[in-house]
């Protein structure tokens, strides 16, 4: 087929593409083609309850309680980023067991616990 001319079979496929993705735009599932029901199975399926990592549980705690703007143990606003930092350091699903914390204070407060703990 020469450069520039019409395949309407192409064509044809392209518009059922673009009508697809716009649907699902105006109905607030971006442009993904996996259906709501298989994004729910998708998460079931990942969900490793207690037995989840520490990388896992921080974005369990971010998913439910937001993003930090601020950090509790020096009262900064204005650093390029903040964590939740677990309390206890035991790692458990217990949202109030999390503070705010910039990174550097983050850093220091998880020192303080493995210099004290090794003790």
């Amino acid at each position: 087929m020469k450069k520039g001319s019409k395949n309407p079979h192409n064509t044809e496929w392209n518009k059922k593409i673009r009508e697809g993705v716009a649907r699902q735009h105006k109905e607030g599932r971006g442009n993904s083609f996996i259906s709501e029901d298989a994004r729910k199975q998708a998460r079931i399926a990942t969900w490793k309850g207690e037995e989840v990592g520490r990388v896992g549980l921080h974005r369990w705690v971010a998913y439910w309680k937001g993003r930090p703007r601020e950090c509790e143990k020096c009262g900064s606003v204005n650093k390029k980023k903040y964590e939740w930092a677990n309390v206890d350091h035991k790692y458990r699903r217990v949202l109030d067991d999390y503070i705010r914390m910039c990174t550097s204070c983050h850093r220091l407060y998880d020192m303080e616990f493995n210099n004290y703990k090794q003790k």
